[in-house]
């Protein structure tokens, strides 16, 4: 008997149930993996940036040292033409860029395996060592020119028209962990083409925490004397 003025109400099913949980969990996978993605994109772009901004810097400081230098500019004892596995080195007039390739830096104090420039004693010259930067023996007024996490895995200089006192620059830094895959020049001269920078991992490896800034310039020492 059904009473006048009153509805009779039925619960949701178990199957009702089941299939509103499923679809709640596909726009939740769905929200997640936007969040991820977006995320990921986010992380890449900004270590992109950094990386860029890093190596920038590295060449302004190098060119600046070029532009203005009146003195020695070439490989140090321990030059980019000889085989070492510790320190490699340059010299432009007093300051003395020491490096090791394909290293990540750390930010440890004891292993400041990245790229250092100071100013030795005497001044910088081929017969002048590179720095142990594998080490913590370093100079005190040494400056590490790379940031946590980062690798030099290209650095020349070499002469390109002395006539005109014009040299050229090669950078490529990396972000993230060994092995890496950039691109330099081997021998002592830089190159003439355009590297190819080096690649990353898609993002669903890893990529996104992933960089290779390369850059190359031609600069021409200002001031006369010396060399």
């Amino acid at each position: 008997m059904i009473i006048a003025g009153h509805t009779e109400q039925q619960g949701v099913t178990i199957v009702e149930l089941m299939i509103a949980t499923a679809v709640f969990s596909v726009v939740l996978l769905i929200i997640i993996y936007a969040f991820m993605f977006v995320t990921d994109d986010y992380v890449k772009g900004y270590i992109q940036s950094f990386t860029q901004a890093t190596a920038r810097a590295i060449e302004q400081q190098v060119a600046t040292d070029i532009e203005l230098s009146n003195g020695y500019i070439g490989p140090t004892q321990f030059g980019p033409t000889q085989s070492t596995s510790s320190a490699q080195g340059y010299c432009i007039a007093d300051h003395r860029y020491s490096f090791a390739l394909n290293n990540e830096y750390t930010g440890s104090p004891s292993h400041r395996n990245g790229l250092l420039v100071d100013t030795p004693n005497g001044g910088c010259t081929s017969s002048t060592f590179p720095q142990p930067v594998l080490t913590s023996s370093v100079s005190q007024n040494s400056q590490e020119l790379l940031d946590k996490n980062m690798a030099l895995t290209c650095f020349c200089i070499s002469p390109l028209n002395m006539s005109n006192r014009l040299y050229k620059i090669e950078i490529e830094v990396a972000y993230g962990s060994p092995p890496y895959n950039g691109n330099c020049s081997s021998g002592s001269s830089c190159s003439t083409s355009v590297l190819t920078t080096g690649s990353c991992p898609p993002l669903s490896l890893g990529g996104n925490f992933c960089a290779y800034s390369t850059l190359q310039a031609d600069v021409q020492q200002r001031i006369v004397g010396g060399n």
